[in-house]
C-alpha cells in the first residue's frame, strides 16, 4: 500500500512546471514566428530576450535528474541505465528521424542545398564540437539533450560504483557538469576568435 502511494506521488504532475513549460513553448513560438510576421509588415513586433529553449533545458535537467535518481534509488543496476536510455531513445529518435528524412526528401524535390548534411545527423554529432550546419538547424537542441541523456546518467552510475553513496554521487555529478561546461566555454572563448558568438557557438554546441 505504501509503495503504491509512493509511485502515485512520483507520477503526480507538478502544476508549476507545466506552467513554465507552457511559457517556454509560447516564447519559442513567438520568437520563431517573427521571421514571418516581420517579413509581412509587422515591424513593430520585437523579439523577447527571454530564451524559452534555455528554460526547456533547465526543466529537462531537473525532471530527468529526478527520474535517474529515483531509478537508481529503487534499483541500482546497469539494467536501470539501459532502460533509461531505451526509454529516451524511443521517445525522441523516431520523431527526429521522420523529420530528418522528410527534410531530405523535400530538399531533393525542391533542389535545396544539402551540402551541409552528413551522416553525423544520425548520431546527433553534427554539432558535437563545432557550429551546427545550415541543414536542419533546429536540431541543435536535440543533440545537446541526447548527449546529456547519455553522459549524465553514465557518469552518475560510474560515480556511484566508486562512492557507494547515491546523494554524494548525484551532487558530484551535477557540480562536475556545471563546472566542466563552464570551463569548456571559457577555454573556447579564449582560444578561438571565430567562436565569440554565444548564440551560434556556445549555446548550440554539445
Amino acid at each position: 500500500m505504501e509503495s503504491s502511494t509512493n509511485r502515485k506521488n512520483q507520477h503526480k504532475r507538478i502544476v508549476g512546471l507545466d506552467i513554465l513549460r507552457s511559457m517556454a513553448i509560447l516564447f519559442v513560438l513567438y520568437n520563431h514566428s517573427l521571421i514571418i510576421l516581420r517579413g509581412n509588415g509587422f515591424l513593430f513586433l520585437k523579439p523577447i530576450s527571454f530564451d524559452g529553449v534555455n528554460l526547456f533545458f533547465v526543466l529537462s535537467g531537473f525532471l530527468i535528474g529526478k527520474i535517474i535518481y529515483d531509478a537508481f534509488n529503487e534499483n541500482f543496476s546497469f539494467n536501470s541505465l539501459i532502460n533509461f536510455w531505451l526509454f529516451r531513445a524511443f521517445k525522441i529518435i523516431p520523431s527526429y528521424l521522420i523529420i530528418l528524412f522528410i527534410l531530405l526528401i523535400l530538399s531533393k524535390l525542391t533542389q535545396l542545398s544539402t551540402e551541409s548534411f552528413s551522416m553525423k545527423y544520425f548520431i546527433f554529432s553534427q554539432n558535437l564540437s563545432s557550429f551546427h550546419p545550415d541543414f536542419f538547424k533546429e536540431a541543435w537542441s536535440l543533440s545537446v539533450e541526447e548527449w546529456f541523456y547519455f553522459a549524465f546518467p553514465l557518469f552518475f552510475y560510474l560515480l556511484y560504483l566508486v562512492t557507494k553513496k547515491l546523494k554524494v554521487s548525484a551532487l558530484i555529478c551535477v557540480f562536475f557538469f556545471i563546472l566542466f561546461s563552464l570551463a569548456a566555454r571559457i577555454f573556447y572563448f579564449e582560444n578561438n576568435e571565430l567562436m565569440h558568438s554565444f548564440s551560434e557557438f556556445y549555446r548550440k554546441v554539445v
